[in-house]
């Protein structure tokens, strides 16, 4: 689950760079639930949308507050609460996800991901007399629309389920749920079994490799893939590029032209492919 800096935040620590929208009556016929309450206080960034046109400065604070910030104070005071859990109380992580359509990162909160670390994953055992239905979690997420640091959206919720081991990127793949909903989530999981020895299929047990080595490294192809890309781009001071999750943000580099084929081609795929099935 993903999201961005609140509006109210933003503009208190950087003042500057909020004002009143231009034509205020416009703008709240235009976005009403920026106008619900007492308007006397609104201040929107100045993103060229009913305010003047500063868009370098405010992206610019905001990767600070993301770089900085946030890594100081955490992700609630900057950004929207760590979602509510009623039943089984998984550990939720917080992570960060670079939108490269914003140029800017996005706190995303996960739970029983395992892409970097040494943890094990969070396991539910059950058989075929298992008859109820089995409640894995259920979140609750608290969201105000007038909180969206670009007022010509609203705060966006996108969902991903998918592997602890494959990280995935939610402005492509993931769900964008509806604010004011509840969705209730059927998971079947599929595996693919690729045949072993003597047939011939290329295949490297992650898994295997990930605990031969103290519990360290990508525990899939495409985490290797990805840490791959990293390596290769490492010479650019205090980039993150190449990694979707990360843990702490730092600045991005600008786009690289590359050709990582040879890299990628030297990594083989798994011995199992998990699918994950959304109804």
């Amino acid at each position: 689950m993903k999201r961005r800096v609140k509006r109210e935040a933003f503009c208190t620590a950087y003042p500057d760079l909020c004002q009143k929208p231009d034509n205020l009556a416009e703008f709240c016929e235009m976005q009403p639930y920026f106008c619900s309450d007492n308007i006397s206080n609104l201040e929107i960034p100045k993103l060229g949308y009913y305010a003047s046109n500063l868009t370098n400065d405010v992206h610019d604070a905001l990767m600070e507050i993301y770089i900085h910030n946030i890594s100081q104070d955490g992700a609630n005071l900057w950004s929207w609460e760590v979602p509510y859990e009623q039943e089984n109380y998984s550990k939720i992580t917080t992570n960060y996800i670079f939108d490269f359509e914003k140029n800017g990162f996005a706190t995303c909160y996960s739970t029983n991901l395992h892409i970097y670390g040494g943890e094990e994953v969070e396991t539910t055992i059950f058989d075929d007399t298992f008859i109820s239905k089995h409640v894995l979690n259920t979140f609750e997420i608290f969201i105000r629309e007038e909180e969206a640091v670009y007022p010509w959206t609203v705060p966006e919720i996108m969902l991903s389920i998918h592997s602890p081991f494959i990280p995935v990127y939610p402005f492509y793949e993931g769900e964008i749920l509806e604010l004011g909903h509840m969705y209730i989530i059927n998971i079947r999981m599929e595996e693919e079994h690729l045949l072993e020895y003597p047939y011939y299929t290329d295949c490297t047990d992650y898994e295997h490799l990930w605990e031969k080595n103290n519990k360290t490294g990508p525990r899939s192809q495409e985490m290797c893939k990805r840490l791959c890309t990293w390596n290769y781009l490492k010479p650019c001071a205090y980039c993150d590029h190449g990694l979707i999750v990360v843990d702490k943000p730092i600045w991005v580099c600008e786009y690289i032209a590359m050709s990582s084929l040879g890299c990628h081609a030297k990594l083989e795929k798994g011995a199992e492919e998990g699918e994950y099935r959304e109804e």
